[in-house]
């Protein structure tokens, strides 16, 4: 559900800025005004701002964990079949464990680093709620 919600985040990009270019050329100009239709455009937040930047650090955030996760796979399965197109010699096995072992400390390295940055969001949002 964070993915689809990056996605639609993403893909309402350009509608915000025709709504904020609309927003401008408008009797009611202000910062007041461009807030609330930009705020008005995204599925989350509230109105002092502090879920609009969370909701989209934390969109970044799940889609760049999401390609990592999906390279790691892509290379265990190139892994996997360079093991299995060198005929089992020791140079091939030595290069495939290397490529797994590689892909695995990636891996553990990414989700250490998804922890770490959920709990800095969750400490630096409750230092500005």
């Amino acid at each position: 559900m964070p993915l689809l919600r990056a996605i639609v985040g993403i893909v309402r990009i350009p509608v915000a800025h025709a709504s904020l270019s609309s927003a401008l050329s408008s009797q009611e100009n202000g910062v007041g005004k461009m807030w609330e239709v930009f705020m008005g455009l995204f599925p989350f937040g509230d109105e002092s701002g502090t879920g609009f930047v969370s909701g989209m650090l934390g969109s970044v955030q799940m889609i760049i964990l999401g390609g990592i996760s999906a390279t790691g796979v892509a290379l265990l399965a190139y892994a996997g079949a360079r093991l299995a197109m060198t005929g089992w010699n020791e140079e091939g096995i030595t290069k495939a464990k290397s490529i797994v072992k590689n892909v695995v400390i990636g891996l553990i390295g990414a989700l250490l680093a998804d922890a770490i940055i959920v709990y800095a969001l969750s400490f630096l949002m409750t230092i500005f709620k």
